[in-house]
């Protein structure tokens, strides 16, 4: 209000004046109070902070451009300055030279360009500029003890402008791109190293791609450092949007609470692989990033996910075969012991991934039983229907526990069963059985008894195995 009061009273002053109310008053000074409305420059200060909020704008280019704007207003106000100087001495009637009168006189040229309002602003424009980028042509120099005084003052403000925002510009600049700074220092660092080790050429080409590649993994680890300074609701906002793809592709994962999320979502990993590289097993979830992979024949590619069964405690269920890199992999790398660190103390959700493993582990130990009993059947011509149930149990205890990668063993140990069960010839004939002892009571279905002992015993093992085979699950239900 006071900004607003202090700006408009020339005006009323004026009228004032014009009405024969005021005397003796320099109206011509009045005017200079309309500098006030500069001080309503304190909200420009406050509508940049919203644009950083709104529009998501740079810290960086925001400093360089509020530098920038610095620079230009502080060049007008110089202009201004500098031309007002001229007219003020000439408007006192001083028997002195102004500045306009010593240029006109040592360059000449058109009249209006040293009289005109418009002339004598772009002179003194000229003039800013080039005090404040200290070029000093020497062309337009002061006259006068006035003149000298303003260019004084321009010089120290200008100059002490220019070199904070020489300073500033180089920060900004250094500080704009922070991950291809620290990469092109990295990349400076293994080039010393090498020199000095030796290191063949063709191995340098290798390292040196493989630090540029890196520097999509700082940039991941940066991004997870900010979500962890995030409050837990705002984490669940970006590791939704970040992570989304991930998680929808595992199905114990889908059914996490979103705290749970935000908490598993710390422990992820970005790792980098070069190419030809190999993954050998571990107890991980992996998800591809960037970058081809290979595994058992399949190709796999950015969004795709493997070590899903990391929550099988049976070593023999899990997958076995490598990764192996065709290219530059980034991955995203979760162990088995965070996801445990995040469902040991929520009944709920243990409960949830516990059903998850035992549906994983029946299909994978289903699976590798029947992937057993093709070869049985390829190698020895014994098909699983043939089999006693406790042959059968036998083969689903050997697969599980690891044992059953060569048939012969197998049959070996089958027919030391099948001799030890076998009874020994009596001399004395068996009695035979009557006729309707020996037609039996009909079947009541087409499934023949010995399968169905068969699928029970399997079913019955299978579960005594899981329990057998899964302690630290056990424990933790």
């Amino acid at each position: 209000f006071l900004v607003d009061i202090a700006s408009i009273s020339p005006s009323i002053l004026l009228r004032m004046q014009a009405h024969d109310r005021i005397s003796d008053f320099r109206t011509a000074k009045l005017r200079y109070l309309r500098l006030a409305r500069l001080f309503r420059m304190q909200r420009f200060f406050a509508i940049t902070e919203e644009w950083k909020v709104l529009g998501g704008i740079s810290n960086a280019v925001l400093a360089l451009c509020n530098r920038v704007g610095l620079i230009i207003y502080m060049v007008h106000v110089m202009a201004c300055a500098w031309s007002a100087t001229a007219l003020e001495v000439q408007a006192s009637g001083m028997d002195v030279m102004t500045w306009p009168a010593g240029l006109q006189a040592a360059k000449g040229g058109m009249e209006a360009l040293y009289t005109e309002p418009w002339g004598l602003y772009s002179l003194s424009l000229y003039w800013a500029i080039m005090t404040l980028t200290g070029i000093g042509y020497g062309d337009i120099t002061p006259q006068n003890y006035i003149e000298y005084w303003v260019a004084s003052a321009g010089m120290l403000l200008s100059g002490g402008l220019w070199a904070v925002t020489i300073g500033e510009v180089c920060g900004v600049l250094t500080n704009l791109q922070p991950h291809d700074t620290a990469m092109k220092l990295e990349a400076d660092k293994l080039n010393w190293l090498m020199e000095e080790r030796g290191v063949s050429s063709d191995k340098r080409k290798e390292l040196r791609r493989y630090v540029y590649e890196v520097a999509h993994v700082k940039k991941m680890e940066d991004q997870t450092t900010v979500v962890q300074n995030l409050s837990p609701m705002l984490q669940g906002y970006v590791i939704g949007a970040m992570m989304d793809n991930f998680y929808s592709k595992v199905e114990y994962l889908r059914s996490l609470q979103p705290d749970r999320v935000v908490r598993l979502s710390s422990s992820l990993k970005p790792r980098l692989f070069a190419p030809g590289e190999t993954i050998h097993p571990e107890r991980s979830l992996f998800l591809i990033r960037r970058g081809i992979a290979a595994r058992n024949g399949k190709i796999m590619t950015a969004g795709e996910v493997w070590g899903t069964d990391m929550i099988l405690e049976n070593d023999h269920l899990r997958e076995s075969n490598p990764v192996r890199c065709l290219s530059y992999l980034e991955v995203l790398s979760l162990p088995v012991e965070a996801l445990h660190a995040v469902t040991d103390n929520a009944p709920d959700q243990r409960v949830k991934i516990r059903w998850a493993q035992i549906r994983l582990a029946l299909w994978t130990a289903i699976r590798k039983i029947g992937a057993a009993g093709q070869m049985l059947k390829r190698n020895s011509g014994i098909d699983l229907a043939q089999l006693e149930p406790e042959e059968v149990s036998l083969l689903c205890v050997d697969v599980l526990e690891g044992n059953f990668r060569n048939p012969e063993p197998w049959l070996q140990r089958r027919m030391t069963i099948r001799a030890s069960k076998s009874p020994v010839a009596s001399p004395r004939a068996s009695p035979q059985p009557s006729e309707n002892a020996r037609a039996g009571p009909p079947p009541a279905s087409s499934i023949a008894p010995s399968d169905i002992a068969q699928m029970k015993a399997m079913l019955e093992l299978l579960t005594r195995q899981m329990d057998m085979l899964t302690p630290a699950a056990a424990k933790r239900q």
